[in-house]
């Protein structure tokens, strides 16, 4: 299992490029024009699955608010690599390293959401979607998150994972 910015695609691009568009199609997203590599496709996809995510977030969570600078998103596979219930090692220690640059508390929150991710991939058959959740911190102060995520296929048998998520502490009130 692999982490970072853009999945290597050993395979005809065609079959990426329509199984990006296929899965942003499905969550109301734009699709990518063709013509562009692997990378840029998928940093369009990104880009727009953070663009709902941060739209999602406001709704999901009216009243906190969460910092431009928090939010990130990756790649990570082969899906097979995979164990179901358990979560990846390379999305965690993306997540939890991002949550050390934003200030943020590490305890469990960075497994619980990139084990949300495999857990929902998984569950719902590969179809891509949005999961949030809330996690107390202390007596005061929870931590409210929010990921994306789309199964991509980076070979003609093998899949792997586009995600995003963000996350944000607010006093609980």
């Amino acid at each position: 299992m692999s982490h970072n910015a853009s999945p290597t695609v050993t395979t005809n691009i065609n079959i990426y490029y329509n199984s990006v568009n296929n899965n942003l199609k499905a969550l109301g997203l734009q699709p990518i024009p063709a013509g562009d590599s692997v990378p840029v496709i998928t940093q369009n996809a990104l880009k727009q699955m953070m663009t709902a995510l941060t739209a999602k977030f406001a709704t999901t969570f009216p009243g906190q608010t969460l910092p431009p600078s928090n939010q990130d998103g990756g790649y990570c596979g082969p899906l097979s690599a995979v164990t179901p219930g358990v979560a990846p090692k390379c999305a965690v220690d993306q997540i939890t390293q991002d949550f050390k640059n934003w200030g943020l508390s590490t305890s469990d929150v960075p497994t619980d959401i990139a084990q949300q991710i495999i857990t929902e991939i998984i569950s719902q058959g590969g179809q891509p979607g949005f999961a949030s959740g809330t996690n107390q911190l202390t007596s005061a102060e929870s931590m409210y998150w929010m990921c994306g995520y789309l199964n991509i296929n980076i070979t003609q048998t093998e899949t792997g994972i586009l995600y995003v998520f963000a996350a944000t502490e607010g006093i609980n009130i």
